[in-house]
């Protein structure tokens, strides 16, 4: 399968934007910026924050390019991709647009620290493109982190991994988080859940989960 482009945005014409999930196209998710269907950024910003638990298995890292703030999120072992990040420095990410629980945020898959002549050059290149940008809403690496950190620093069990995904493979039409939390007791759901989205193997559609086919 073709990788898709990762395209150079404004945060701030990322974080506004709604994530459409399209089923017909074997459940490709993407965000609509300028009629481009945008599943893959290059972003390139400031360090503003950065969050590690105890055992390095999550690390949060807040973005900021003068036009908007947000989240980069990683488990497990691409947490060595920020080892030598610290904040104020300047970062050019490539990665995959995720959605969960309405927070627009990225998976990356490469992580690069820059100088900041780059930034410049990055900005001027933007401006060209969209125009100047409109401020967005700021976010933080540390918003619900109380809830994110104690679930982070359990190990994922793979049988309960295993069974939250044979439960959500049952609904074909999907099944909200309050109902699956509900009706299946099951532990650390959330961290699971962002898991298997990050994972592709589950998908956040119109507030429900749904398996991929």
């Amino acid at each position: 399968m073709q990788r898709q482009t990762a395209f150079k945005v404004w945060i701030s014409d990322l974080v506004g934007k709604e994530f459409i999930i399209d089923e017909s196209e074997q459940n490709f998710s993407y965000v609509l910026i300028n009629d481009n269907k945008v599943s893959r950024v290059n972003i390139m910003a400031t360090v503003i924050e950065k969050y590690n638990n105890e055992d390095n298995t999550y690390a949060v890292v807040v973005l900021d390019d003068s036009s908007g703030t947000i989240r980069i999120k990683f488990w497990r072992e691409d947490t060595a991709l920020i080892t030598s990040v610290n904040v104020g420095d300047i970062i050019n990410v490539i990665g995959r647009v995720r959605n969960y629980q309405d927070e627009i945020y990225v998976t990356p898959t490469i992580v690069k620290k820059l100088d900041s002549t780059w930034f410049t050059v990055r900005k001027a290149e933007l401006i060209k493109l969209y125009g100047k940008p409109k401020k967005a809403e700021s976010r933080n690496a540390t918003e619900n982190v109380v809830e994110e950190k104690v679930v982070d620093e359990k190990i994922s069990d793979n049988t309960s991994r295993q069974r939250l995904l044979s439960l959500i493979s049952k609904y074909e039409e999907g099944i909200d988080v309050k109902t699956l939390v509900k009706e299946h007791e099951i532990e650390n759901v959330d961290y699971l859940i962002e898991e298997l989205i990050k994972d592709g193997e589950v998908f956040e559609f119109k507030g429900k989960l749904k398996a991929v086919n």
